[in-house]
């Protein structure tokens, strides 16, 4: 027989409160065991930074030049001589775990960015509208997602994503977007929501693919 000494109602709120306390601390804690890749995707960048610029020095950008200058070079060198630009294509071509993972990376960057509107200086950043090449009033764009349908190649990223069979292209619209993302965050002007923090984690392990082998 169980016995209430005292109050029943105080015993009662006494053991509701200190259940309500627990799922408190479960939840405070379980949040603050998840990564937070706002302040990761820092100095991963300032890495990538480093490395460009090193690479653009060798390849006459001239030193002082600002980031974009370096950036369009990226964009311009879509050949072995370019690190980045070369791993990019061995993990497009490649079936290992490795790629696959990229690709399930790229494809997830890919997605974050459409489930938001994200912009930077009138620049939409997506793989739908990417800008390719070309500055100011003559910048290109172009739609890096494609339709796997009959008698077009495409490049099987996931079972939901496939883009167009151009890993210049695709190149090119990853480096300007990752750039893109970068201004914004490093600016202030990212709000941190939980779908920017999707694009940001996508974006994070995107680059950290690339520069693995640094």
């Amino acid at each position: 027989m169980l016995l209430w000494r005292g109050d029943k109602n105080k015993n009662l709120n006494f053991w509701k409160n200190k259940n309500m306390a627990s799922s408190t601390n479960i939840s405070d804690w379980k949040k603050r065991g998840q990564i937070d890749y706002f302040p990761l995707f820092v100095p991963l960048w300032l890495s990538f930074n480093a490395w460009f610029k090193d690479w653009g020095i060798a390849k006459d950008v001239p030193q002082g030049s600002n980031e974009r200058d370096y950036i369009l070079k990226l964009k311009e060198i879509c050949d072995g001589s370019n690190k980045t630009f070369s791993e990019l294509s061995n993990f497009l071509k490649s079936e290992s775990l490795q790629s696959q993972n990229f690709k399930t990376h790229l494809a997830g960057f890919a997605q974050s960015l459409e489930s938001v509107s994200l912009r930077n200086n009138s620049v939409k950043i997506s793989f739908r509208d990417a800008w390719i090449s070309g500055q100011g009033e003559n910048k290109v764009f172009e739609n890096l997602f494609e339709t796997p349908r009959s008698g077009v190649s495409t490049i099987k990223l996931t079972n939901n994503v496939a883009f167009k069979d151009d890993y210049s292209f695709i190149y090119k619209a990853l480096i300007e977007n990752l750039y893109q993302v970068r201004c914004l965050l490093f600016h202030g002007e990212l709000e941190a929501s939980e779908p920017n923090h999707r694009v940001i984690k996508n974006a994070y392990l995107v680059l950290n693919d690339l520069t693995n082998n640094f």
